[in-house]
């Protein structure tokens, strides 16, 4: 399982703080896994609409200081932030009664990896970017 160390820090303190709640929200997906309730259906979407909802400000919040920069990746950062939340409504779709252990370990899955993915290399990126201006 993940969770948060110092080597993610991108180095702007609003934006490492508000990723560290995107890996709490990850955490707590993997809680949801670990659980021997038979119905998970309820705290699935809940958490699915958390992290939806969280995530959206988060990308807002990091668009802007890229705008305010004057970041000259803003828009190809942005489609990356457009794309994770379509495929996130699309994990949200695709759960119902029905859902099972399976599919919330593939969201897991896809959490984790396009958290580190994006954070290690393109936040980073992005980070040293606007400190060298």
């Amino acid at each position: 399982m993940i969770k948060w160390q110092d080597s993610y820090k991108v180095g702007i303190d609003m934006v490492d703080e508000q990723h560290k709640v995107l890996f709490d929200i990850v955490i707590q997906t993997e809680h949801i896994l670990n659980q021997y309730a038979y119905d998970k259906y309820d705290s699935i979407i809940e958490l699915l609409q958390k992290l939806k909802e969280y995530t959206i400000f988060h990308f807002e919040q990091e668009e802007e200081i890229m705008i305010k920069a004057n970041y000259n990746k803003f828009f190809e950062h942005k489609v990356l932030h457009t794309d994770f939340i379509e495929k996130l409504e699309e994990l949200v779709g695709g759960v119902d009664i029905q859902t099972d252990d399976e599919v919330i370990k593939n969201i897991l899955i896809f959490l984790i990896e396009w958290l580190t993915e994006h954070i290690l290399k393109v936040d980073k990126n992005m980070a040293k970017k606007i400190s060298d201006i």
